[in-house]
């Protein structure tokens, strides 16, 4: 990955980070957007940085890996 994608990575959370900790006046519903819009562009960059990244195996892990926590908690 290049500093061009650290960048766009980190616009990508930014944004997301003002929605999630907005005083909690954002809606829930426009939290799960941005958060879609989220994991959305980290696939973007993380495809253009690797042509045999798997995008479903991506969404596979997070959905696991939320699983887990959300059944240890």
């Amino acid at each position: 990955m290049t500093r061009k994608d650290f960048i766009k990575l980190a616009d990508s959370l930014g944004i997301f980070k003002h929605y999630l900790l907005n005083d909690n006046q954002t809606p829930l519903e426009e939290i799960v957007f941005e958060y879609r819009n989220l994991v959305d562009n980290i696939k973007t960059i993380c495809k253009q940085s690797n042509s045999n990244f798997k995008s479903h195996l991506f969404d596979e892990k997070i959905n696991q890996t939320f699983n887990e926590h959300k059944r240890n908690n």
